[in-house]
């Protein structure tokens, strides 16, 4: 055959290939998945993690993570950035990252995520142990937020030199339902969940690690210019030269319905609560025994039996459980005499009763209805009904085991 017609032949053969369909399939990307919102990509194992780091061209896709990943003694670097954003969706399905370690001295936007940017969304999704470095815009979780973040957390330490966050360094869009617990070390504009809230929305968060710097330092948030807090609470303790605050170093914008408890230490411009204040602070509280200060720029000072009272924050139209004076969000609850306010979706469902914490008093309550059927007229027989079948029974006892084995871990 000549070397023309051999041409014309493979001609055919490619066309016939396009056209029908044969050949060798594209390889499948991460752990399967194409994509979408209907399947998105699967991350199941470190390599899917690191094909997703490699990939910026994925970074408006949409992610699930299919199981716990510890990135332990992998090299990392943020997935986002100032050039490339990430606007796509990670859902981490209520699965967590552990160890992860990002190590960049002299970068900015640094996190597990770097830059998520209007339209991104990452939800569900737990950050344990992580240890991240960065210069500015720096976040256990993400360096700058421009998007949704829901029902996420972060531990690990945190150290930077400026907008540094236990969750992210800086918020420009939407944080609810979310919390961090690490430690935090850095210059100036830190705080325990947020270094700067630009012009973002801060929600239904906490923050429990402690807060260390020089300037604009806060146990929640160091520097809250435009943005808006709501129904938060810090408790770790805040130390400062100047401009530090339990809650917020220095605030511009409005807080609502927040509280802090948290030891507070500077040698000017310091209060319980708030150290510098040209915004708007209201129904807002602080423990004075706790924090060791009786000045604040906003907010009420409260002692610490005052702070563990009910009526303290009712009386300014919190919204609590079981009462529908203030609305019927049920957004707070208290173990009024033992423990202080928390947010109702960060108690696990073995907590039946008080005080806080899942422990052998929660099996008292089962066994005093254990085997009974008609809690759906019992008011749930007091919380023992956990999963709400009508009754109590093993369903109940496993709902209990598991979150007291997830709180002993």
């Amino acid at each position: 055959m000549s070397r023309i017609g051999s041409s014309r032949l493979w001609g055919k053969i490619t066309v016939l290939i396009a056209v029908c369909g044969w050949g060798l399939s594209a390889q499948a990307k991460y752990a399967g998945g194409s994509g979408t919102v209907a399947e998105p990509f699967r991350i199941t194992a470190v390599s899917d993690w690191q094909e997703l780091m490699a990939t910026p061209a994925d970074w408006a896709r949409h992610f699930v993570l299919t199981g716990d990943l510890d990135l332990d003694g992998v090299l990392l670097s943020p997935v986002g950035n100032y050039s490339k954003k990430f606007t796509g969706v990670f859902d981490g399905n209520d699965c967590i990252i552990r160890n992860a370690d990002v190590n960049m001295p002299a970068g900015e936007y640094v996190g597990l995520f770097g830059y998520l940017q209007t339209g991104g969304q990452i939800r569900n999704l737990g950050v344990e142990d992580a240890s991240i470095v960065g210069r500015n815009y720096v976040g256990g979780l993400v360096g700058i937020n421009s998007g949704t973040m829901t029902n996420c957390y972060s531990t690990g330490n945190v150290t930077a030199d400026g907008g540094v966050g236990g969750l992210v360094g800086e918020n420009d869009g939407a944080i609810s339902n979310c919390y961090s617990s690490g430690s935090l070390c850095g210059y100036e504009v830190i705080g325990g969940l947020a270094g700067l809230n630009y012009t973002g929305t801060i929600s239904n968060c906490y923050s429990t690690g402690s807060v260390s710097g020089t300037n604009n330092v806060g146990g929640l948030v160091g520097f809250n210019y435009a943005g808006t807090i709501t129904n938060c609470y810090s408790s770790g303790s805040v130390s400062s030269d100047e401009y530090v605050g339990g809650l917020v170093g220095w605030h511009f914008g409005t807080i609502s319905n927040c509280y802090s408890t948290g030891s507070v230490s500077g040698d000017s411009v310091v209060g319980g609560l708030v150290g510098f204040n040209d915004g708007i602070v209201s129904d807002a509280f602080w423990d004075v025994n706790t924090s060791g200060w009786t000045t604040s720029a906003g907010g009420t000072p409260k002692t610490t039996v005052q702070m563990k009272t009910q009526s303290t924050f009712t009386s300014a139209r919190w919204d609590f459980i079981g009462e529908t004076a203030n609305g019927t969000g049920d957004i707070w609850a208290i173990c009024e005499g033992t423990n202080y306010s928390r947010l109702v979706w960060q108690i696990p469902q073995g907590d039946i009763v008080c005080p806080d914490g899942v422990n052998g008093l929660d099996y008292s309550a089962l066994a005093r209805y254990w085997h009974e059927t008609e809690c759906a007229a019992l008011h749930d027989c007091e919380g023992a009904d956990i999963d709400l079948s009508g009754a109590v029974d093993f369903g109940d006892v496993a709902a209990v085991a598991e979150s007291w084995l997830r709180d002993a871990r």
